[in-house]
């Protein structure tokens, strides 16, 4: 099990503050798989999309907001390794708001993971509304194992087997939750660290995390891209 990551030096050709910046990295991708007749009948489906992007790095942390003329990375993983190569292809053809001027592909093979920090903030959703930290944590971690099971069984074909949650700990890193601007709305979500446990389960279900987002929203906005140590 491997996952390929597409990382993108970009020149942007409008300021962007980072609340929107993640919808027009979106609007980006979304672009460019409607130039390719198989992306775009994925996009078009109700179902996993089996990628994940970061956020533009870096923000000016005064301002927060990204500016146009300067140069940026953002990052795009999946387990499909086609997806990666088109997405390689298309992007330098794409203008919104950016101008992508190199990329290259990293391959990260699977290995052991302690821990998972989430770069963006992961939204879950519960009876139609977003998680906060006030919310149940025990059923934050129940629909975090499961929506990664459903991603692993969706792009695998493999049902697995946990005989317990992944999670050995989870600590939510920010003090108020975090919104980000969507499709006239806001995203609400939270950054969070979790420990892992070494099941071999509960490991290839925090590489599915690392190769395709954790929580809901990844390929769509941007949520849920993690680190691991």
């Amino acid at each position: 099990m491997q996952y390929y990551e597409l990382v993108c030096t970009a020149y942007l050709l409008e300021d962007v503050h980072y609340t929107y910046s993640n919808q027009m990295l979106s609007s980006f991708i979304n672009k460019a798989m409607f130039l390719d007749g198989e992306l775009a009948e994925r996009h078009k489906k109700n179902t996993f999309k089996h990628y994940v992007f970061s956020s533009l790095f870096p923000v000016d942390k005064e301002s927060k907001t990204y500016h146009a003329g300067n140069v940026y990375v953002f990052r795009v993983r999946s387990l499909d390794r086609n997806m990666i190569l088109k997405f390689k292809n298309l992007f330098p053809d794409i203008r919104g708001g950016l101008k992508v001027i190199a990329s290259e592909i990293k391959v990260q093979k699977y290995r052991f993971i302690n821990e998972l920090t989430t770069i963006t903030p992961a939204l879950a959703t519960v009876e139609g509304k977003h998680w906060i930290r006030d919310d149940d944590i025990i059923l934050l971690q129940e629909r975090m194992q499961i929506n990664l099971l459903k991603k692993y069984n969706d792009f695998f074909n493999e049902a697995l087997q946990p005989s317990g949650s992944f999670i050995q700990g989870l600590y939510i890193l920010n003090h108020k939750p975090i919104a980000l601007n969507y499709k006239d709305t806001k995203l609400i979500g939270n950054k969070f660290k979790l420990a892992v446990n070494q099941d071999e389960c509960s490991q290839r279900l925090a590489f599915i995390a690392m190769a395709e987002g954790l929580l809901e929203k990844n390929s769509s906005a941007g949520l849920g891209f993690c680190s691991a140590k």
